[in-house]
């Protein structure tokens, strides 16, 4: 019962934590900036270098369960 009690209060705490940070209003966009154009949403955040590591890291997290379970079925199978 108190398992329950902790995972609720849990589920609780992190639902009403998520709808407190976005319960502001969002940042106005500019409408006339320098350059005569309006301010893209995302503003000038750059997110060039950023996907490629996450690729990276992906690639080798998927690498790294498929070798151990190849490793684990082949002495799973020795084990008679």
């Amino acid at each position: 019962m108190k398992n329950k009690r902790k995972a609720l209060f849990l589920l609780l705490f992190f639902v009403s934590f998520v709808s407190i940070t976005y319960a502001v209003d969002p940042p106005p966009i500019d409408a006339g900036g320098p350059g005569g154009g309006a301010t893209p949403l995302g503003g000038s955040a750059p997110i060039d270098g950023g996907y490629i590591i996450s690729i990276i890291l992906a690639l080798s997290y998927g690498i790294s369960i498929y070798l151990k379970k190849i490793i684990h079925l082949r002495f799973s199978n020795h084990e008679e």
